[in-house]
């Protein structure tokens, strides 16, 4: 990734309508300054847990999304300024990839929670500095609401794909204590992680956090490809030992494992992601039978999330599936939140507001 120090763009927005957040009541003047960000990869990262921005906006991610998807594209990063009154305050940011044909938002526009009303008139600004092309918007795991009303009220925009998208969640704010939450799940989980706690009498669950995570590489290939093989479902093991490895060299400082064992043996595991106050399933696999360990290691990693960021925090298991898939009703047993979310492509066909400097 690419940085340039000087390279700002300064918007200028009349604001009387300003949030009042934003502005004292009466008249007001504000802009909008669009600026290549020069943060280093933990500010960036800090700043996006604050804006509750998904595992794909950490600094790291970006590195992996273009490997993955655009290799060749440039992907630049840009700090979203306030000026307001002659100062100036971070308000957001965001990474865009810039291939030959399209443009892409990796992920979305990290908003700090109080200018998220903002969103419409940012992108305004942000569309008017990139100019006319074909983007896409959104991701497999953002919680961020559906965007393409918005965007399609922007002039110049003209909508060309929609894909609706459902990611669940377990969003403790609904449960006043763990108790509370434990009581909700469905008796069917209870029932597991008891049997499971009875069947062995040794099993204890083992977690990792950071570089140490690749040391569970290959039990949880093992317990994967075990998965596969049951469920006939064709797989490479060397793309699922590599893209594990990437993935935790790449985010060691988020990344966690967890293992449910006996003395003699690995029942079941699981990758995850803790990116701000929320944790991310990533992959998982287990043995069959396992008698209710792999229910016990999950209900442990829940446990582990509420208690890092009590009632604040969301455990994500990614996209939902058609509500009689088994995978949709073992997470409705979990009490899942499901949050509405697309990806979207965009045709900007207009360069939209002219940039200028503020009066």
């Amino acid at each position: 990734m690419r940085h340039s120090r000087s390279a700002m763009t300064v918007l200028a927005l009349a604001c009387a309508d300003a949030p009042s957040s934003l502005a004292e009541p009466g008249e007001s003047r504000w802009s909008i300054v669009l600026q290549q960000s020069t943060c280093s990869s933990q500010e960036w990262d800090e700043f996006a847990q604050q804006c509750g921005a998904s595992l794909l906006c950490a600094y790291n991610a970006l590195k992996i999304w273009q490997l993955n998807h655009q290799f060749y594209a440039r992907v630049r990063t840009y700090d979203i300024l306030l000026s307001e009154y002659g100062s100036l305050k971070k308000i957001g940011q965001f990474a865009i990839s810039s291939g030959y044909k399209l443009r892409v938002f990796t992920d979305s526009i990290q908003l700090l929670p109080e200018y998220q009303p903002l969103w419409q008139r940012i992108m305004t600004s942000i569309l008017a500095e990139l100019g006319p092309g074909v983007y896409r918007y959104g991701s497999d795991w953002s919680l961020e609401p559906p965007r393409e009303q918005a965007l399609e009220a922007i002039p110049g925009v003209k909508i060309e794909a929609v894909k609706p998208i459902t990611v669940d969640a377990v969003d403790f704010s609904r449960w006043p204590t763990w108790d509370d939450y434990l009581q909700a799940i469905s008796t069917n989980i209870r029932r597991n992680v008891a049997r499971s706690k009875k069947t062995y009498t040794d099993l204890f669950v083992r977690v990792r956090r950071g570089v140490g995570a690749l040391i569970d590489g290959p039990i949880l290939l093992r317990l994967r490809a075990g998965m596969y093989r049951r469920k006939n479902v064709h797989f490479s093991s060397v793309s699922i030992i590599s893209r594990y490895v990437i993935r935790m060299i790449a985010l060691r400082r988020y990344a966690v494992t967890a293992i449910a064992s006996t003395k003699s043996q690995a029942l079941a595991g699981c990758s995850g992601i803790d990116f701000g106050d929320h944790t991310y399933y990533i992959e998982g696999g287990c043995r069959t039978p396992n008698n209710g360990a792999a229910w016990h290691l999950l209900l442990c990693m829940l446990r582990r999330t509420y208690g890092r960021t009590g009632s604040t925090g969301k455990f994500v298991m990614g996209c939902g599936g058609e509500s009689s898939t088994g995978l949709a009703r073992s997470r409705q047993q979990c009490r899942v939140t499901s949050h509405p979310t697309s990806i979207v492509f965009f045709r900007m066909v207009g360069h939209g507001t002219t940039p200028s400097r503020p009066p």
